[in-house]
């Protein structure tokens, strides 16, 4: 038998209705992070984004996190994470700073191995153009 869905009115047999009714867009949610209701499911999703959500109990890697730190922190606790870990995040971004510079100068010495390599080879290359030109 068909059914309409409470919600968005589109008809679906019993058992997908079912199955519908989980993910229907428009019907009511609560955020399961904070509590607030009143929400459809679409509105979760947006309160409940990583980067444009307004839940306060989102967690979100720390800014630092490129830098080493693992920290997954709630998004209203994020400046005071930010605060108190202040010494640990600049150790993390020197260590990573450094790590950067460390690698630049090893494709530096590459690049310029590879340069001094196809120095060496020009020589021989015009010579070997030379003869077959003859």
């Amino acid at each position: 038998r068909i059914e309409a869905c409470e919600w968005c009115n589109d008809e679906f047999t019993f058992k997908d209705l079912k199955e519908h009714t989980t993910t229907c867009v428009l019907a009511p949610a609560r955020c399961e992070l904070c509590g607030k209701e009143g929400f459809t499911n679409a509105q979760l999703k947006k309160h409940q984004d990583p980067e444009n959500g307004d839940c306060k109990n989102l967690q979100q890697p720390c800014n630092f996190s490129s830098a080493g730190c693992k920290e997954m922190v709630a998004k209203d606790k994020l400046k005071d994470h930010q605060t108190s870990s202040l010494p640990k995040h600049l150790n993390m971004t020197l260590a990573f700073v450094q790590q950067l510079a460390s690698n630049f100068e090893q494709h530096r010495e590459i690049q310029v191995e590879a340069q001094e390599n196809l120095r060496s080879l020009l020589p021989k290359t015009d010579k070997r153009v030379r003869e077959l030109s003859t």
